[in-house]
């Protein structure tokens, strides 16, 4: 393993802006592996971002179950739709069956 560097090492290392255990990677929040020293604190607001991030997910997926079972309903509507208009139709024969049966005169359906 390579011995620690000096104070004056480490300076020059962090003037020419090397990444080490306290640089985060500023997508994900995450900590670049160490090369020298203790780690940092975290950073307070990643917290909260990744509990928005939690937030919205549950979010998504919920609208997404919300969203099936929409469609699910309209399925059903159709198909109700469906029946009552089949319905309707045999009601339409049936009734031109009983006007063809009535005598010429009667005027009731």
């Amino acid at each position: 393993m390579a011995e620690l560097l000096s104070e004056q090492q480490w300076s020059e290392y962090e003037r020419l802006g090397y990444m080490d255990g306290r640089t985060r990677n500023t997508l994900t929040g995450d900590r670049f592996p160490i090369v020298i020293g203790e780690p940092g604190a975290a950073w307070p607001f990643l917290q909260s971002v990744r509990e928005e991030n939690r937030s919205l997910r549950e979010s998504a997926a919920e609208a997404e179950r919300y969203a099936m079972s929409l469609a699910e309903h309209a399925g059903r509507l159709e198909q109700m739709r469906s029946e009552t208009e089949q319905y309707a139709k045999a009601l339409e024969v049936e009734l031109s069956g009983v006007r063809a049966a009535a005598p010429p005169g009667d005027t009731q359906p």
